[in-house]
């Protein structure tokens, strides 16, 4: 099981907390900006306040573009490069059901084995067992699906049906830091 299991402050010469950095215990690590911590070196549970869960409705964004599982791999480099992300979700036939997510590598390893982008489809080079969170769970629970995985981002589903994106920066800062979140705009 992966948990955050303490965090370091750094750069807190003269004046407040810039960032810290989160150690887990599978031993992923990352840098986060933090506010004002005040200690060198704190446990998780000192900084955050007992009984409050932000959930990832409230740090989601609104759902990225999708594509279909019969696309090209053309259309999906083509719509990954106009939005630019550097993934897309997978929906199954008309529906806002995610069923995978195509990235950027599945289609540079297409292209790298002389595979025509024109002629294979989204659903010949991804694999189908997408992970999802529900809108309603909260950060904590949703980090610790995450981290075991490596995922920086995931869809946000609600009745199987994909209601946004959430990145894993965003649940750690609602995790750590009291107040309201801002949701940033896709």
């Amino acid at each position: 099981m992966s948990e955050i299991q303490w965090l370091a402050v750094i750069d807190s010469t003269d004046g407040p907390v810039d960032h810290a950095k989160i150690f887990c215990v599978n031993r992923h690590s990352f840098f986060l900006p933090v506010a004002s911590l005040g200690e060198h070196s704190l446990r998780l549970e000192d900084v955050v306040p007992a009984g409050r869960q932000q959930t990832v409705r409230q740090v989601m964004t609104p759902p990225m573009i999708t594509i279909e599982a019969g696309a090209h791999l053309a259309a999906a480099a083509f719509l990954m490069r106009h939005a630019h992300n550097s993934s897309l979700v997978v929906v199954a036939d008309n529906t806002r059901e995610p069923v995978a997510m195509i990235t950027e590598a599945d289609i540079a390893n297409a292209v790298a084995q002389g595979r025509d982008t024109e002629n294979v489809r989204v659903h010949e080079v991804v694999t189908t067992n997408l992970m999802t969170v529900r809108a309603d769970a909260v950060a904590a629970d949703a980090i610790r699906l995450m981290l075991p995985e490596g995922a920086w981002l995931l869809p946000v589903v609600e009745d199987r049906l994909l209601v946004g994106m959430v990145k894993l920066a965003d649940l750690v800062r609602a995790y750590l830091m009291p107040g309201p979140v801002a949701v940033a705009e896709a």
